[in-house]
């Protein structure tokens, strides 16, 4: 798993995701990991993918914004799944 999303304390909506990557920083920082909160290092979610999404619209939302991880959420708000750079990748 390279990425795990961040609900937020309250319910809602995800707050955030935390990747492979947030963690490589945060290791580097050289901070004591047992005093720093994850939504320090993570990123809001910003853009999701849908279901129906066809590989070609997730690669270009991909590129288009620069990301590596989409969240997958339904017309209702519910998280179905998580698609990643290596998912489109091995496609």
């Amino acid at each position: 798993m390279h990425s795990l999303l961040i609900p937020p304390p309250t319910g809602g909506r995800i707050w955030g995701i935390f990747t492979k990557s947030d963690l490589l920083i945060v290791l580097s920082s050289g901070e004591d990991l047992n005093n720093i909160p994850v939504s320090a290092y993570a990123s809001r979610v910003l853009y999701i993918a849908h279901p129906e999404w066809t590989w070609e619209k997730v690669l270009n939302e991909m590129v288009g914004t620069g990301v590596k991880h989409l969240p997958v959420f339904e017309g209702n708000g519910k998280i179905v799944g998580m698609i990643s750079s290596q998912d489109v990748l091995n496609y």
